[in-house]
């Protein structure tokens, strides 16, 4: 023993050798199915879950200083910061043309702006056919699939 520490990936579990850990994972966690008390989201996976209620049900943590909005992650809050209040914009060479005549939305690309006006004015969605996820873009309900339901 090395002092090496093997935790389980879907409860709190410690051990010391691998194989304890495998037949930890064998005994306690092959075929059940975890439910989120949230929606009908299922997975095999208990690390998929918590990832699942963290992306989708936790509240988001990342407030713009600009409006009410909040993001989920540093990403989304610089692209809503850039695409809405103008951040950064000119000084990457890039122009707002068009405007949302319905609010104070701003884009440098038509696409980007009929995008907005169908997801958040026209309500256009797209859902998820394993939970009750719904996405105003198609890549987000893309990128939805592919981190919570690849098995």
């Amino acid at each position: 023993h090395d002092g090496k520490t093997y935790t389980c990936r879907t409860c709190s579990y410690q051990a010391t050798e691998k194989g304890s850990l495998r037949r930890h994972m064998k005994s306690q966690h092959e075929g059940i199915t975890y439910s989120c008390d949230s929606c009908s989201y299922q997975t095999k996976d208990g690390e998929r879950l918590l990832k699942h209620q963290k992306s989708v049900h936790v509240e988001k943590k990342y407030p713009c200083i600009s409006c009410e909005y909040h993001a989920i992650d540093a990403r989304s809050l610089r692209r809503h910061r850039n695409q809405i209040h103008d951040f950064q914009l000119q000084a990457e060479g890039q122009f707002v043309r068009y405007f949302c005549d319905s609010c104070p939305y701003r884009a440098t690309r038509k696409s980007h702006l009929n995008r907005h006006q169908k997801s958040i004015h026209q309500g256009e969605r797209y859902h998820c056919e394993s939970c009750e996820y719904q996405a105003g873009v198609k890549g987000n309900l893309r990128r939805h699939q592919k981190a919570m339901h690849a098995e």
